[in-house]
């Protein structure tokens, strides 16, 4: 079933032929009546009478794929839409990177565009790029000017009132994870355009983990503050993540919410990773609503410590609050996209230990310098702007996209095409064959079927390597994950990162010792006992009593 597209561009491409043939065997007296004729453009006809060729064919030779390695992807694309995981488009990307690799190992591959991806998209009209994005109801309704003006002047005010700069604005949140749960949000993804809706399948794990970020105008963080769903601190956690920084702290909570107590700890995490950067005198605390942020040790412990807090306005974080605009968006997208992988790979198993290897690893891509001032650029905050954010309340809706047709299909009996099977390449080889017998037939066409048909074999295997390669990775992993063990390091409360390694140091230190001290006294040797007077310390030659033989 071909697109109508596809069949009205080669009706047109006959014509065309035909009219160049009438005009060389000079059925017309001039181009002016051959495009009468067979209705094609008079300049198209003139380019291809002259030797032109078309734009396709000219650009062949430009183009980063050949037309069997792109023919290759886009099966690919189709492959991974039936079994449930539709490709982002940087899957898309890095996978042409693994063909044009593969392709000559002795021949530098060409650079891929920054753009490349969705030209390459629009260039295929059976593809089709879908984007999804939501906005909760009650945000649309706060996305007042009135409420965001008196924000801006109470933030105004108070860094008049303190003395606060730039450099002593803090902005800090929490948001939670659900650790086997990758939703895909506004990413994008290629699917065949006769798909009403695009699914990605996901892992189903649901435990819940909150991580507490902050930070500052100078475009710099804190260390986190994660809150994990338990009721002790496992082992594995540290010792299977050597590379977590030493300064994260970590703590256990019945649901992996923030609570009361939490609150309290953080604002403490906040002071110590704080006070050594205080420019002016105050530091300005931007904040939500959070029940955790108003209890009076909170306050108390911010008054004492020259902590200023502002709580925005309900349902406005979306536009007011650096970490939200800027931040938390592609850490969850990059986090999402790391489940993903694993989904593909065949895991569907997210735990704790893996949380933290995986938040580690999505962290480090998302919390730069240039990130964090965009935030706090976007949300008028630094430098003080609030037309940047009054001139964006305007609520939008997402068109849906745009249906596909498809002509009749169009069935025509078997001779020359590409062999995308054992059976088929039989029968093109028997083709081939025939041709060469007859000398009636030019061998041209049924011959670059086969070896376009070569061609995607070699470009399929390829593809097959480099999930061969993810999957002997995933085993790997797998393996490694098989032999974790779940000990105990301490039940409830708050550990540094550097404090649960101290930890588990002096407990293999302990557990070393005794495994010596066990293997000496198995080693050691029994003392003597002598054979004539059968006492313990001496043997027979030492023996003071006299020799008796009988």
């Amino acid at each position: 079933m071909a697109p109508l597209h596809h069949i009205a561009k080669a009706q047109k491409d006959g014509r065309i032929s035909l009219a160049i043939s009438a005009l060389q065997k000079n059925q017309f007296s001039s181009i002016r009546k051959a495009v009468a004729v067979y209705n094609v453009p008079r300049t198209t006809l003139q380019d291809r009478k002259n030797g032109r060729q078309p734009q396709l064919g000219s650009r062949s030779k430009t183009r980063l794929l050949s037309d069997y390695e792109e023919e290759i992807l886009v099966n690919w694309i189709h492959s991974m839409e039936q079994r449930g995981y539709p490709p982002f488009l940087i899957d898309i990307r890095r996978m042409a990177e693994v063909v044009l690799t593969r392709r000559d190992a002795s021949i530098p591959p060409k650079p891929i565009g920054k753009h490349w991806v969705y030209r390459w998209i629009k260039a295929h009209p059976d593809l089709d790029p879908r984007l999804v994005r939501t906005l909760d109801s009650q945000r649309a309704k706060n996305e007042d000017p009135k409420i965001i003006k008196e924000w801006f002047q109470l933030v105004r005010d108070t860094q008049l009132e303190y003395g606060i700069l730039d450099d002593d604005t803090y902005n800090f949140d929490e948001t939670g994870f659900a650790m086997g749960m990758a939703t895909a949000g506004s990413s994008k993804v290629a699917t065949t355009a006769s798909v009403g809706r695009a699914t990605v399948i996901q892992p189903g794990s649901r435990k819940w983990t909150t991580t507490v970020e902050c930070v500052d105008g100078c475009g710099r963080t804190i260390p986190p503050f994660i809150i994990i769903e338990g009721k002790v601190h496992l082992e594995t956690w540290y010792r299977d993540n050597p590379d977590l920084p030493p300064n994260w702290k970590i703590a256990i909570s019945e649901n992996g919410w923030t609570n009361n107590e939490l609150g309290l700890e953080w604002i403490k995490h906040f002071d110590t990773h704080t006070k050594s950067r205080v420019v002016g005198t105050h530091r300005l605390l931007i904040l939500d609503g959070h029940g955790s942020h108003a209890t009076p040790e909170f306050d108390q412990y911010c008054a004492e410590n020259r902590i200023i807090t502002l709580c925005m306005p309900p349902h406005t974080s979306h536009v007011l609050q650096p970490l939200d605009v800027a931040c938390f968006s592609p850490l969850k997208k990059a986090y999402n996209q790391l489940v993903l992988d694993l989904a593909r790979q065949g895991i569907f198993h997210v735990d704790k230990t893996d949380f933290l290897a995986m938040y580690s690893k999505a962290r480090m891509t998302v919390f730069s310098e240039q990130n964090i001032k965009s935030g706090f650029r976007a949300t008028g905050l630094i430098p003080h702007n609030p037309e940047r954010v009054l001139s964006s309340l305007t609520i939008t809706k997402t068109p849906s996209p745009p249906s596909t047709s498809h002509g009749p299909s169009t069935l025509s009996p078997w001779t020359s095409e590409t062999p995308r099977n054992i059976a088929e390449l039989a029968k093109q080889a028997e083709l081939l064959e025939n041709v060469l017998q007859r000398h009636s037939q030019s061998p041209t066409e049924p011959l670059s079927k086969v070896i376009k048909g070569c061609q995607l074999a070699m470009t399929g295997a390829v593809l097959l390597a480099q999930e061969n390669i993810q999957l002997r990775a995933t085993n790997k992993y797998l393996q490694q994950k098989k032999r974790r063990r779940r000990r105990h390091l301490q039940t409830g409360g708050v550990l540094e990162v550097q404090e649960a390694q101290q930890l588990i140091i002096q407990r293999d230190l302990a557990a070393q010792t005794v495994i010596e001290q066990s293997v000496r006294q198995t080693t050691q040797r029994a003392p003597p006992t002598c054979s004539n007077c059968h006492e313990i310390g001496h043997n027979r030659r030492g023996c003071r009593v006299p020799i008796t033989t009988s």
